[in-house]
């Protein structure tokens, strides 16, 4: 037997044939999602070259192309599980590249809390020949959003003035990017 399922006295479904089908396939700002439940995501995820030239050691720079990801229609309360899975290479041998995420929305603050070298990095023999991948995680309350949006920057640091550190390329000089990297931010229901 077909017929309109109500709520509240709103037709908010059908049925026909044992099949329902819900006639409005949005779910209202005002629904409540049960904490921990993932409800949003978005994903940057680019295979071209990014570097950074550092020209004071353990300082922290923004990549001359800006490493960022944004993710919208974000809820006040929720948690934001940022993921970053990258491919490094440093012109040099026996360096370390440091990074840190920086949350753009929230005044440039930095995110997480820090050892004296970053948030995370690496440390490698033969960075120098590029590829090597490294992956963080952190999951992170905002103190607010932007319009509904979150927008995290990646910056970096190397252990030695006058060294550049790349994402996605060898520093070989091959104009072949070999390598993708992504950052990954999930919006967490708080």
């Amino acid at each position: 037997m077909a017929g309109q399922i109500k709520l509240n006295s709103v037709n908010f479904a059908s049925e026909s044939g044992g099949t329902i089908t819900v006639n409005n396939g949005t779910i209202g700002s005002g629904v409540v999602f049960p904490a921990g439940t993932i409800i949003g995501i978005s994903q940057n995820q680019f295979n071209t070259e990014h570097s950074f030239y550092a020209t004071v050691n353990n300082t922290f720079y923004a990549f001359t192309e800006p490493v960022t990801c944004t993710i919208s229609n974000c809820r006040p309360g929720s948690q934001i599980l940022i993921s970053v899975h990258l491919h490094i290479s440093i012109n040099e041998t026996n360096r370390a590249a440091k990074f840190r995420l920086i949350d753009k929305t929230n005044s440039d603050a930095v995110i997480g809390s820090e050892g004296s070298g970053g948030l995370f990095g690496i440390y490698d023999t033969n960075a120098q020949y590029g590829g090597i991948p490294i992956s963080y995680q952190i999951l992170y309350t905002p103190p607010s959003f932007n319009s509904g949006s979150f927008q995290v920057e990646l910056y970096g640091a190397c252990d030695d003035p006058g060294e550049t550190v790349y994402i996605n390329n060898s520093v070989s000089g091959s104009s072949v990017r070999e390598f993708s990297s992504n950052i990954i931010l999930q919006e967490i229901a708080g």
